[in-house]
């Protein structure tokens, strides 16, 4: 934490909270450093549970959604 504890950092409003949620608490990311008129947003979500996205991942690389509950089913993911 100390990197947030820095002036610059904090003059520079690099450090961004995001709210926990019932598995994981809140947690402190980096702001993209340059700031434009308009562009980028900050990130507004936070970091992913574990598994989230499993199923999108696997059907994306091809594996059906039959393939993905046997995973499942033998605990494998």
């Amino acid at each position: 934490m100390r990197f947030f504890e820095d002036p610059h950092i904090r003059a520079r409003d690099l450090m961004h909270t995001l709210p926990g949620n019932d598995d994981q608490p809140e947690s402190f990311q980096v702001r993209y450093p340059v700031k434009f008129s308009a562009g980028l947003d900050d990130l507004r979500l936070p970091p992913p549970d574990k598994g989230e996205h499993t199923d999108e991942i696997l059907g994306g690389l091809g594996m059906s959604n039959e393939a993905i509950t046997t995973l499942r089913n033998r605990d494998i993911i």
